[in-house]
């Protein structure tokens, strides 16, 4: 037998791209081909398809070969564009074709481009062979935004295109590992969400499905491929509420009768145990065929839910059993078409849900509620919130519930009122910042849609005549902020949001060590009759019997 050829990962044909980048933006020639030490030590040679100055610097470019795995990047162009930097080090960009992480639960944080650790750090040591100084790299492939929807990128969260990857920089023929690494990331980025009712499918026949016959977050569909038994121990790990399978009894079948991995080459087909298993329940031979379809194509409707549900409890207790689940898991089974055949368990909590509106009410004045929050608070059963926030909406017709005052109280409270009414918990300023929205969408996934409110923050900046684009918030609402000192006087300009004494000594404490290079202006009650805005030294913040609505603002002196 011929032995399949090994190839290189997109973050071998970036780091090579780079360092031949790096040669030509530190003036020396342009390299037709690279030599990189890989993670596992070995040298890898690459060649370069072009490497030349650019308006920006210096450009160069790898095509990616795959070898003889069936890479969807195979023979697309992984480029390297390099100029020098401001900021120290290496700065990491995603260019054209590569993706950018929104969602927690993977190796790189949100809002970061999604280039791997190892490839990140592969990528600096190619360019620091080259130059010390510190550089400006951006990274991206030819094709790359088409080619990602053929990937696991969108349902992990990773938008605008592919992920640089690899951890030993060689790709091998069908990777089986790099299948369950992600599988193993769909769990972690549900989880990290606030995923409590995942949905698992073997592929696009059960996704499509489950996105047509229930009301699903994105990240809630987890793809397990043939990968049952790790997709089972998954399940157990991870303390779900319940959980769905939805897919073709042709995949799924296979674990009911014992074959965890269901790749047609590693484990037998089902049809002829789902055969013998409707001949013994249904007391009637099926059909003669080949497929499983088949065998329930020549069923009654009556008679595929039969055999469906039995097939369905089977594979149900197959997966608890193995790993130890201790919460409800319900199996809907689906023929090619994506229509029900049947199922077991109760699948109700995947119905569309009651949707539970998180209302931005803007810093304080009614002036400031937009009409959208109205329109969504006036269509509500029921409304949640503050006393102070459940006034601003007099003509709401729903029920009014003040919430309690904590957040694990809070949450048991709109749990109460919720299960099955439609509802607007309403939230000071923004919900996107710092506000009880993370803790709802995280007990409430799915059933939440944000409506976005003016933040007091932004209006405090308003007020001091200053952009807060480019402004570091920190909340001390009823916690104490993790943010260092240190890390707050690089900051040119940085909010806080307070309104305890707790809040305010803590700020105290902060304008107290920071008094040489900032200046502090409290703004109390923005956009409220007892508005006030003042600049206060650290002594005076001790003093301050701060309102509830009180914002910080530190602002860097001005050099005289």
């Amino acid at each position: 037998m011929t032995q399949l050829r090994t190839g290189i990962t997109t973050g071998t044909c970036a780091a090579a791209a780079a360092h031949a980048a790096a040669c030509v933006l530190a003036g020396g020639d342009a390299p037709s081909q690279v030599e990189l030490t890989l993670p596992g030590g070995q040298l890898q040679r690459v060649d370069i398809f072009y490497a030349k100055q650019c308006d920006c610097g210096a450009i160069a470019a790898v095509r990616k070969d795959a070898g003889d795995d069936p890479d969807v990047t195979d023979g697309a162009e992984v480029i390297a564009r390099l100029s020098w930097s401001d900021e120290p080090g290496v700065t990491f960009i995603a260019g054209a074709g590569v993706g950018t992480v929104t969602r927690p639960g993977l190796q790189i944080q949100p809002g970061e481009p999604a280039i791997n650790p190892v490839p990140r750090r592969m990528i600096a040591e190619a360019v620091r062979q080259v130059t010390a100084r510190a550089v400006r790299v951006e990274i991206s492939i030819t094709g790359g935004g088409e080619l990602a929807a053929k990937t696991f990128n969108p349902r992990l969260g990773v938008v605008g295109g592919l992920s640089i990857l690899g951890t030993t920089g060689i790709v091998r023929p069908y990777c089986r590992r790099a299948i369950r690494d992600a599988i193993r990331c769909a769990f972690s980025v549900a989880a990290a969400s606030g995923i409590r009712r995942p949905v698992v499918v073997p592929g696009n026949i059960g996704a499509a499905a489950a996105a047509e016959h229930y009301g699903l977050a994105e990240q809630q569909i987890i793809e397990a491929s043939n990968e049952w038994d790790l997709a089972a121990d998954l399940l157990g790990e991870n303390d779900f509420a319940s959980a769905l399978i939805v897919g073709h009894p042709g995949k799924l079948a296979k674990i009911a009768f014992g074959h965890w991995n269901t790749h047609s080459g590693e484990s037998p087909s089902a049809c002829s145990e789902v055969a013998e298993l409707a001949a013994q329940l249904l007391g009637k031979t099926p059909a003669d065929t080949d497929t499983v379809e088949g065998v329930f194509q020549g069923l009654t409707v009556e008679d595929r839910a039969t055999l469906a549900e039995k097939i369905a409890q089977r594979i149900a207790d197959a997966i608890t059993q193995r790993a130890g689940i201790n919460y409800p898991l319900a199996v809907e089974l689906v023929n090619m078409a994506g229509e029900t055949l049947g199922g077991c368990g109760d699948r109700q909590p995947w119905e569309t849900p009651s949707q539970i509106l998180i209302v931005g009410c803007g810093p304080g004045s009614a002036d400031y509620v937009s009409d959208e929050a109205r329109q969504a608070a006036g269509q509500v059963d029921v409304l949640l919130g503050s006393k102070r926030l459940l006034e601003l909406f007099p003509d709401a017709p729903g029920e009014r519930v003040e919430l309690p005052a904590g957040v694990a109280d809070a949450m048991e409270c709109i749990d109460e009122h919720t299960a099955d009414r439609t509802a607007a918990v309403l939230v000071s300023g923004d919900p996107n910042v710092f506000s009880l929205a993370d803790a709802i969408t995280k007990r409430f996934d799915q059933r939440c849609r944000v409506i976005a409110g003016v933040s007091s923050v932004q209006v405090a900046f308003e007020r001091l005549g200053e952009t807060w684009a480019d402004a570091r918030i920190v909340s001390a609402h009823g916690r104490v902020p993790e943010d260092s000192p240190e890390s707050l006087a690089t900051e040119a300009k940085f909010a806080v949001l307070a309104g305890t004494q707790m809040a305010m000594e803590w700020a105290a404490d902060l304008a107290e060590r920071l008094s040489a290079s900032h200046q502090v202006h409290v703004c109390e009650n923005l956009t409220l009759p007892e508005e006030r805005v003042y600049q206060a030294a650290a002594e005076q913040l001790r003093t301050i019997n701060a309102p509830s609505l009180t914002v910080l603002i530190f602002l860097r002196r001005q050099e005289s």
